[in-house]
């Protein structure tokens, strides 16, 4: 016997708005009701003003967990503010696109890598990719830099809080079988927008030649990349295009933050 599908009439499905309705009237909120939720509303609204002016809420914990491209899993947590200023020690959601995307990069994790970021703020990218390293033992040579110094003295205290050492030199590693040592991340204050910028990295030991990778995140703004070929002009693409041209092998990755379409996000690399 072959059975049918019994579809049943609208009716018994869906009652008719006059029969959901009849023998109910709709009654409106009484008085009390209607003050407490103004009341209500008062007072959240007095909170957030109170939270926004007075700064009751200075520090906040960001934990994150993460898994290694080798499957370890790795906890990251970072002492942020909650809203600047400085604006480097506030987690930006760019950090953490930024560290998902490095670390779905297997050229990028090598114990023979050495990584220049941009910008670094809390670490939320350089302390992750040296965590994520080290659980593969392959740990790269990080470099977190940034203009603030508010913010690289939170990134040492977050670096120190999950495991990670900071280095007092920058070394080159050339040799794979380095792979073991402890992971490490440089902090140097740079200001990758200055007319020697690139000199002044030559100061701190970093050579363009040691550098195989650049990142960073959310570092573009109006401006930024205007004249980049003028060598009287600084700039953030000034300085990437004279590294490039020192170091052709150099691979590049930024996230960037359309801040015109509501704050979505846009990936870009060069190599």
């Amino acid at each position: 016997a072959h059975s049918r599908v019994k579809w049943l009439p609208h009716r018994d499905v869906v009652k008719p708005v006059h029969e959901m309705t009849a023998g109910h009237t709709l009654k409106r909120p009484s008085g009390g009701t209607a003050a407490v939720v103004y009341v209500g509303g008062m007072a959240v609204i007095a909170g957030l003003f109170a939270d926004e002016y007075l700064n009751l809420r200075t520090w906040r914990t960001a934990s994150h967990r993460l898994r290694s491209p080798g499957g370890k899993n790795v906890e990251l947590n970072l002492q942020a503010r909650f809203r600047p200023p400085p604006i480097g020690s506030v987690e930006w959601p760019a950090g953490r696109v930024l560290l998902e995307c490095a670390a779905d990069d297997s050229h990028l994790l090598q114990p023979n890598s050495s990584i220049l970021e941009i910008g670094s703020g809390i670490g939320t990218a350089a302390i992750g990719l040296a965590l994520l390293g080290s659980a593969d033992h392959r740990a790269p040579s990080i470099i977190a830099t940034d203009v603030c110094k508010d913010s690289l003295e939170l990134l040492r205290l977050n670096a120190k809080a999950n495991g990670i050492s900071i280095a007092e030199r920058v070394e080159a590693r050339d040799d794979v079988s380095q792979s073991t040592v402890a992971p490490a991340v440089s902090a140097v204050c740079w200001d990758v927008s200055s007319t020697d910028a690139i000199e002044a990295l030559e100061e701190r030991g970093i050579r363009s030649t040691y550098l195989t990778h650049i990142i960073g995140a959310d570092v573009v703004y109006s401006g930024g990349a205007e004249d980049a070929d003028d060598p009287n002009r600084g700039g953030l693409a000034h300085t990437i295009a004279g590294l490039m041209r020192l170091n052709p092998n150099l691979k590049v990755k930024l996230i960037l933050v359309n801040r015109f379409a509501g704050g979505g996000g846009l990936g870009g690399s060069a190599q």
